[in-house]
């Protein structure tokens, strides 16, 4: 059998834990009996005999449709009964033998997440089982060929531990970037340091101090050094990346207030209007860094950036969080809302009738979470045209509202364009009637 390097790998390990021998026999068994195609075989390893049953008489009800003879098919089940009874007395056998295994091989001492941990390694290793078993063809090593095999795998350990060893060195030599293009990229460096590429994102590059110098796209007037504190997959987005900096000192030149310089880390500059504006485009700049830096590491696993970052000696990780727990009052983060649409919208041409936008903050009461809404608000009757004008204009700062504000706000809506003698009708409703 010609098989291949990491799959002689996965065996030995897997033999040290269970008892491959009594589980081939078992999927020989369940092969031979017909009732599923061994893609799909693993959940049968742990099933046990009562789920090895219902299949079988799911399968029955499958095949029953193929005869009228209903005197032949009550000969047939007795007849595959017979020919499946071997594999039935094996089937909770097998399942013990997997649950022993996985016992052997986590951690027990975990007990609150015990259950958890231990079917999700049960699904795991039934599923590498069966990919083994398929590879060699239901049989289990000889004793000479485990020997030899012993071996082969050694020498490959020992080219691994080379290899491990030269990429670690050019990591060093050379820094993170280099050694991910020389290797074709981090996803293929990780695999070889047996590391994830968050990881190595973290480890190696949260030593170093990084410039608006280092960023292709255009900074504008900022001039600041920072660091990347650490990389994560974010949860329940596919392939977003969080990236978490730390601004840890520089200027941005106000040009379009006085021209003046001012010190990102000063009391300054946060007295500006303009303050939540200058930190999305701190956002956006950081942005720009962490996707121009997945091009250079080739981390195709990266399909979109989320960006947080902290002020070195200012605690604003959330800054507007703990905005919100400063203020404590849902009008104060109210105002700060609508000055930021303001600050954005300041260079906006609106149409004559365009009155304000309204924000509103209420709580969903069912899963206790904030939500946003902003209503545009209109002096009079309105014309398509007009709204189509306001729909670019919320095209352009919503999508800032939402980073900004993020973390703060399950939800941010959009509510319909409405006049004002309409709002003012529905506000006293909702008023009157306890509605948010």
């Amino acid at each position: 059998m010609n098989i291949r390097p990491e799959i002689l790998k996965k065996y030995h390990e897997l033999a040290k834990h269970y008892k491959l021998r009594q589980i081939f026999e078992f999927l020989n068994l369940l092969r031979d009996s017909g009732i599923v195609n061994m893609f799909g075989a693993s959940p049968f390893l742990y099933g046990g005999k009562e789920f090895l049953e219902g299949e079988i008489k799911r399968h029955k009800g499958n095949s029953r449709w193929w005869s009228d003879d209903e005197d032949e098919d009550d000969e047939d089940e007795d007849d595959e009964e017979d020919d499946n009874k071997e594999l039935i007395n094996m089937a909770d056998q097998t399942r013990n033998l997997m649950i022993q295994g996985v016992m052997d091989r986590i951690n027990t001492k975990d007990s609150e997440n015990l259950m958890r941990n231990v079917k999700r390694k049960l699904e795991i290793d039934a599923r590498e089982i069966t990919q083994i078993w398929g590879n060699f063809k239901g049989k289990v090593m000889r004793e000479s060929n485990i020997k030899k095999s012993t071996n082969f795998i050694k020498e490959i350990l020992k080219e691994e531990t080379s290899l491990q060893t030269k990429m670690l060195k050019l990591i060093q030599d050379r820094g993170l970037i280099i050694a991910s293009k020389l290797t074709g990229g981090i996803n293929r460096l990780a695999s070889v340091l047996k590391e994830t590429p968050e990881t190595l994102l973290t480890k190696y590059l949260s030593k170093e101090t990084f410039s608006t110098d280092d960023i292709e796209a255009d900074t504008g007037g900022y001039n600041f050094k920072f660091k990347l504190l650490f990389v994560k997959k974010s949860e329940g987005h596919y392939g977003e990346h969080e990236f978490v900096f730390s601004i840890e000192e520089g200027i941005v030149d106000l040009i379009m207030i006085d021209g003046g310089e001012y010190d990102l880390l000063g009391p300054e500059v946060r007295g500006f209007n303009d303050w939540w504006e200058i930190k999305y485009e701190i956002q956006d700049i950081l942005s720009d860094f962490a996707e121009e830096l997945t091009d250079k590491l080739k981390f195709d696993d990266v399909k979109s950036v989320s960006i947080n970052f902290i002020f070195k000696g200012i605690d604003q990780f959330k800054h507007i969080n703990e905005e919100e727990e400063k203020t404590n009052t849902k009008q104060k983060l109210e105002d700060t809302i609508k000055k930021a649409i303001d600050n954005f919208t300041k260079n906006t041409e609106f149409p004559e009738n365009f009155l304000k936008f309204d924000v509103l903050i209420r709580t969903n009461k069912q899963y206790n979470e904030k939500e946003l809404i902003i209503t545009t608000i209109m002096k009079k009757e309105f014309s398509g045209e007009e709204l189509d004008k306001l729909y670019d204009i919320r095209f352009e700062f919503i999508p800032k509202i939402k980073a900004i504000f993020k973390g703060v706000f399950k939800h941010i809506y959009y509510n319909s364009t409405t006049t004002l003698d309409m709002f003012n009708r529905d506000k006293e409703k909702r008023e009157k009637f306890g509605l948010f």
